[in-house]
């Protein structure tokens, strides 16, 4: 892996890989997403992974918005080649400067992301409420069934009208 003159803090990426299921429901690896890492001044600066690394992780993809943002790069030199653009470079500088932003903004997503489990953690507990209250009425209703086939009458049930 290169190494700027900086020591770099972190690695070039904590691992996102994600894995996305094709029409065949065999799961298929998403490339990497590139972060660029903090240098010893706490500035954001390019720390470009091997070729193999960048291999293991399914290519690497850099979300700078240039014209190539959908491209996933499969070596170190072709990467290092899309970190040299002046697009690139940009949005680098743009890294840098609202890094506090960007700081802001992680701090509400995960607040918005505690919220959305406690929504789905309450949603499961009302949909395991309703699946015992089906049960409990489906035994009900059979037993109601089971009560008038044994008096010898034949009862027809109209489903739809159950609320």
């Amino acid at each position: 892996m290169n190494h700027n003159k900086n020591t770099l803090l972190s690695s070039p990426s904590t691992s996102t890989a994600t894995a996305t299921a094709t029409s065949t429901n065999q799961l298929q690896l998403e490339p990497e997403i590139y972060q660029p890492v903090l240098n010893n001044e706490n500035h954001y600066v390019d720390n470009i992974p091997s070729t193999s690394w960048i291999a293991q992780h399914n290519g690497i993809r850099c979300e700078c918005g240039g014209s190539r943002k959908n491209t996933v790069y499969m070596t170190n030199p072709t990467f290092t080649k899309h970190t040299r653009t002046a697009h690139h470079q940009k949005w680098l500088e743009q890294v840098n400067t609202n890094r506090l932003n960007y700081f802001v903004e992680c701090q509400r997503l995960k607040i918005c992301i505690q919220q959305q489990q406690r929504q789905l953690v309450e949603k499961d507990n009302l949909l395991v409420q309703k699946e015992m209250i089906i049960q409990l009425l489906t035994k009900e209703l059979r037993e109601i069934c089971r009560e008038q086939n044994d008096k010898g009458s034949l009862m027809l049930l109209d489903l739809m009208s159950f609320d």
